[in-house]
């Protein structure tokens, strides 16, 4: 089988954070490899894979030339929100060319499903019937319910734990360690603090923090 080369749209943080998903990935057999980095930050390489160029339609473009390359996008966070959607569909990357990442201690449930470039992260629970949005990043040891629905570009934190038939609309961000009650929803790039326990429905763009999650 023919190995994919990924090139990680990001930096140090999230896209190394990827990087190590891509490598164990390979470790374990998968057919991944990482080409790279396309980075502004200024720096020659990255945890040992270099910075192939700064980002930019035409550098992205001279790797949509290589029919063995894909991409991943890294760059995520609360602060930049909708910039970060706004940045990627500015580079016009093809869906087909996103790779989807899966750390092999992962478990992802053979009737959940998977959009283009996911990346799920260690020790993550994807239950059956689950659906996770392109672009979306599962961070480690989260946990994703039955059924549950999340849109692209969604950010579920390190410990998080979306419940059973709970949505995520586009962009939603579940900070670490907090809770989104089943059948519970967060609206379109809401984001729920550190700790926060949804039990009531996020309105769009809204932000909320706390046990009970309460808007601020």
């Amino acid at each position: 089988m023919r190995t994919t080369d990924v090139v990680i749209i990001g930096g140090r943080g999230n896209g190394t954070a990827v990087q190590a998903a891509i490598e164990a990935a390979a470790h374990a057999g998968q057919s991944v490899s990482v080409l790279g980095f396309l980075n502004d930050g200024g720096a020659d390489s990255l945890d040992g894979s270099p910075v192939l160029d700064r980002l930019s339609p035409e550098s992205v473009g001279r790797f949509l030339h290589r029919p063995s390359t894909n991409f991943t996008w890294a760059l995520t966070s609360s602060s930049l929100r909708e910039d970060s959607k706004k940045r990627f569909e500015y580079l016009k990357i093809p869906k087909e060319r996103l790779q989807t990442i899966v750390d092999p201690s992962a478990f992802v449930s053979r009737t959940a499903k998977l959009g283009s470039g996911v990346v799920v992260h260690a020790f993550s629970y994807i239950a059956p019937g689950a659906s996770i949005g392109d672009n979306s990043v599962i961070w480690p040891q989260t946990f994703i319910g039955t059924n549950a629905v999340l849109g692209e570009f969604s950010y579920v934190a390190a410990n998080a734990s979306v419940g059973a038939s709970a949505t995520l609309a586009e962009g939603a961000y579940l900070g670490m360690n907090a809770v989104a009650r089943e059948r519970t929803h967060l609206g379109y790039w809401s984001v729920a603090g550190m700790g926060a326990v949804v039990i009531k429905p996020v309105e769009d763009f809204q932000t909320v923090v706390g046990n009970p999650a309460r808007p601020i």
